[in-house]
């Protein structure tokens, strides 16, 4: 073996120890949020959305199909989510307790993914599905790690990359996210950052294995979309991104065209079985109209509309509908949304313009219960009307005791941001491949400024706003942040 493979070999070991360092880091740091859940210090309990995922997978493995309800079938799914989870029952057709035959519809809700990943654990395993769902999570999210590293590093340089893998290690709501919330938002940042990554291999491995790479950015994409929808259109961004990085608008497209076809194929089955049900196409969900119809209520508003699910359940049941998620009420939603903005224009772009500061530095919870949290924005709104900009004028001081733990989140996302734009300004000679890292985080950003915010909707995203602290890491450590950009993806022996 002669010196140039000895210096090859050598650097690819440096190489697997610094991923193999920050795989480990981050699997103890979410585990140790792991065993944090499982204690009564200030730790969050189970969300009722995360119970409704479980309720959902546990009656796939009972046989009783993806179903919702809001009866009789509700109150058996929590039936039967209490044998599993309390008296260790492994459910299946034969040991399940019959469900209702009426008030019970298929579920339009959610695409499948949480639901099919829970049934499939229990009925492997036959074990309740919280344990496996959140190790499944803590894998997933630190080998998200693994990867958002090594894409800056051929993206920027390796000091970068290897910063920002470690900031994305210890981060703490994706952390949460990932091992104890037990929701979708928290394990989707390995499918966004897979997705980015294989439209950047795309671009750069040659002519022969462009098509490869945009097959696998569709087939990540769709699989992560069946766990949360919000993301189907990324190919959009990432397409943006790829033209402002290469220039070549006719080569970006392609692959824009591709990875969005094979996303949307890979979410047909999901479509067609709603088409087949409902007489529509729908590739995400039947929650879009009411979701819509919320954020026209997050704050004060011209229309007088509530920001709860409870306040669409109640204008649902005024329209005949049995409940504000189906098919029938989607659409009606979808009209009225568009009707309230055409009637009130300013007051839709009042809603944009207050929730930019929410989405600029957003206040991401990590799992802690703070003891000086007696009432929610949600619960002043709705006792004493006011949005949350008035609660913060009125009770500014007892706001601060409340949300001290989120608002130190957001404070630690709003400098991640002004290092983003530091980066830009310094990097300005290749801000398309700024643009291009930064590209699925606007998307986040844009889509949710439009329709609907809360803070959690950015985590399968966050990994790309933090790649600022990565920079400002490598310019402190005396290094300039990143080399000159290469027509080609840099050698894995020089991360």
């Amino acid at each position: 073996m002669n010196s140039t493979e000895d210096h090859t070999e050598a650097a690819l070991g440096s190489v697997r120890i610094r991923f193999g360092k920050i795989f480990l880091w981050a699997a103890l740091f979410r585990l140790l949020f792991l065993v944090w859940s499982w204690t009564p210090w200030l730790a969050e309990e189970q969300s009722g959305m995360s119970s409704y995922y479980f309720r959902q997978g546990y009656g796939l493995a009972a046989g009783y199909g993806y179903i919702g309800s809001e009866g009789e079938g509700s109150h058996q799914l929590k039936v039967l989510d209490a044998l599993v989870e309390q008296q260790g029952l492994h459910a299946s057709a034969e040991t399940a307790p019959p469900l209702p035959k009426t008030d019970i519809h298929p579920e339009m809700l959610h695409p499948p993914g949480m639901a099919i990943m829970i049934a499939g654990f229990h009925r492997l395993l036959g074990i309740p599905a919280d344990l496996p769902m959140q190790m499944a999570g803590l894998l997933m999210d630190s080998a998200a790690a693994v990867l958002l590293c090594w894409l800056v590093a051929q993206a920027l340089s390796p000091q970068i990359g290897s910063a920002v893998g470690w900031v994305y290690a210890f981060f703490p709501p994706v952390a949460y996210g990932a091992a104890s919330s037990r929701t979708p938002e928290g394990m989707m940042g390995i499918f966004i950052i897979g997705a980015t990554t294989c439209v950047w291999m795309a671009m750069f491995r040659g002519k022969n294995r462009w098509l490869l790479w945009s097959v696998s950015a569709g087939l990540v994409l769709g699989l992560g979309t069946y766990f949360r929808p919000d993301y189907l259109l990324l190919p959009v961004a990432l397409g943006a991104g790829a033209w402002a990085m290469s220039r070549q608008f006719w080569f970006s497209m392609r692959n824009l065209v591709l990875v969005q076809l094979i996303t949307l194929a890979v979410m047909l089955p999901w479509a067609w079985r709603n088409h087949e049900l409902s007489g529509r196409w729908i590739f995400t969900s039947t929650s879009t109209g009411a979701t819509l119809v919320t954020g026209l209520g997050e704050f004060k508003n011209p229309w007088g509309l509530g920001g709860a699910d409870a306040d669409r359940g109640t204008e649902a049941a005024a329209q005949g509908f049995g409940s504000p998620w189906s098919a029938g009420a989607d659409a009606y939603f979808r009209g009225f949304f568009w009707r309230s903005v055409k009637e009130h224009p300013l007051g839709y772009v009042k809603t944009i313009v207050k929730r930019i500061p929410f989405a600029l530095a957003p206040p991401l919870d990590f799992g802690l219960q703070n003891p000086f949290k007696t009432k929610s924005f949600n619960d002043l709104r709705g006792q004493e009307g006011e949005d949350r900009y008035a609660v913060v004028k009125s009770q500014f001081g007892h706001t601060l005791l409340s949300y001290a733990d989120v608002l130190a989140m957001s404070g630690v996302c709003l400098f991640a941001l002004v290092a983003d734009l530091f980066m830009f300004w310094r990097e300005r000679r290749r801000w398309g491949l700024c643009f291009f890292l930064f590209s699925p985080h606007l998307y986040a950003l844009g889509t949710h400024l439009l329709t609907h915010f809360e803070p959690r909707f950015l985590l399968p995203s966050i990994g790309f706003l933090l790649i600022g602290y990565g920079y400002l890491v490598s310019l402190r450590g005396g290094r300039k942040g990143g080399s000159k950009a290469s027509t080609s993806a840099p050698r894995v022996s020089d991360i």
